[in-house]
């Protein structure tokens, strides 16, 4: 089936392609068609010319420069001394007469028949008795470009040619032996049909018929494929099934650990809420508790458990408490309060480190000079905080406040009011301290 298909579209295409070479010409190529003869007749008029004194010069500017039209060979002969005068009426005759015969309504036939009245003009008669060794040759080759260009097949026999001989006169003493030749007929096959439109129609029928077989092939293309898919998803349906259960699994198990992380996170708060509290509050939270302590060993046990962290809080006030675990962030317990995310320093040391204990959660203008912001367990980054009070001060001592931890990167200057940091700095902890590992980038404003 499919081979067959594949002949018909074949038959379709060659019939397509004879369709559109039965086209008739079209004007454009007709008037050039109309040139072409006018610079043959030219061509050969100034080569047979005594002394060829302008068939090189024809042949440089104008044919062999591809302008070998009516525009270009009229001027040529009218500017040429002496004027080849019937060379030019020729051209006149031709362009004037023979362009004009064009008609979109004829059939190449029919302008064949046209273009052939050419040889039967009295000034081309005239040019043929000039030219008599030339001009048969001549007339031969151009009726088959002719023939060519307008894609007829032709075999031109003349229909009548009466030759009355000397035999057939009368034979008298004062006769004179005259030839009377009739000029030939051209017998032209007549079109496949008398309408103008039939070819066509022909044509657009036959662009149909292929562009439906086309379509056809691509439905089938379509089709097929939709029948692959549907086959593909009907054979993989167990597999599928076996992939949602997998994600079932994996929706349980991330359930799980969001309920993880939000206890996690219960247990955070209330660190932060038991790290708060001040000796006072643990004393007090301690007499509380004693009367649920009596109830249990296992109660008093932890009573005993939370009175040794009360006390180690209580003894180690001045000091640093240590991470418990990598899921609880590092805290610094000078006030009994867990250093947040983002806090503010003072001026760093003469080394460019900061003291651990001397971190604020807001700023405090007598005090503050950088602000700090973690982006790792053990790493923060920091930038002079643009205040009008650290302003003063840092201008004040330069020395202090700027140079141990900065790299401005342009000159100070009086009339400068502002501290702006163009890329922070990076400090990490050591022990008891935020040592410097870059300078932050700023400049004066």
């Amino acid at each position: 089936m499919k081979l067959r298909l594949i002949y018909c579209l074949l038959l379709l295409l060659c019939c397509f392609g004879n369709t559109i070479q039965a086209q008739n010409i079209s004007q454009q190529d007709y008037e050039e068609l109309v040139d072409e003869i006018i610079c043959e007749f030219t061509t050969l008029s100034l080569k047979e010319q005594k002394g060829q004194i302008h068939y090189k010069t024809f042949q440089t500017e104008i044919v062999n420069q591809r302008f070998c039209n009516y525009y270009k060979i009229r001027p040529f002969l009218r500017d040429r001394t002496p004027i080849p005068t019937k060379t030019l009426e020729i051209v006149n005759i031709l362009h004037n007469e023979y362009k004009s015969g064009y008609d979109q309504s004829k059939s190449n036939n029919q302008h064949y028949l046209t273009l052939i009245n050419i040889f039967d003009e009295e000034k081309i008669q005239v040019f043929a008795e000039n030219h008599p060794t030339s001009y048969p040759g001549f007339k031969t080759d151009l009726e088959g470009y002719i023939r060519e260009v307008l894609n007829l097949d032709i075999n031109v026999e003349p229909d009548v040619i009466a030759i009355t001989s000397e035999e057939d006169l009368d034979t008298t003493t004062e006769a004179v032996a005259e030839r009377e030749i009739i000029q030939p007929t051209v017998s032209i096959p007549e079109p496949y049909s008398t309408n103008s439109n039939s070819s066509q129609w022909l044509f657009w029928g036959l662009l149909l018929i292929l562009l439906a077989i086309i379509a056809y092939f691509i439905y089938g293309f379509l089709m097929k494929n939709k029948g692959r898919k549907t086959n593909y998803a009907a054979t993989n349906t167990d597999s599928s099934n076996k992939g949602s259960a997998l994600q079932n699994k994996v929706d349980e198990q991330k359930e799980k650990l969001e309920g993880l992380m939000g206890e996690v996170e219960n247990l955070h708060n209330q660190l932060n809420k038991f790290a708060e509290r001040s000796p006072d509050d643990f004393k007090a939270y301690k007499e509380k508790q004693e009367p649920a302590q009596e109830e249990s060993e296992e109660s008093k046990e932890e009573e005993e458990g939370e009175k040794e962290v009360v006390t180690e809080l209580i003894e180690e006030e001045e000091t640093p408490v240590t991470t418990l675990s990598d899921e609880i962030p590092d805290l610094t317990n000078v006030k009994f309060r867990v250093r947040p995310e983002h806090f503010y320093m003072p001026a760093p040391n003469a080394e460019g480190s900061f003291e651990t204990n001397t971190w604020k959660s807001n700023f405090e203008a007598s005090e503050s000079v950088y602000s700090f912001e973690m982006i790792g367990a053990t790493e923060a980054k920091f930038h002079f905080y643009d205040n009008e009070n650290a302003v003063l001060r840092a201008f004040n001592d330069q020395d202090k406040y700027i140079y141990p931890v900065c790299k401005p990167l342009n000159e100070y200057n009086e009339g400068a009011t502002k501290i702006i940091t163009q890329v922070p700095g990076i400090v990490f902890k050591d022990g008891d301290e935020w040592k410097l590992k870059e300078k932050a980038l700023i400049y004066f404003e």
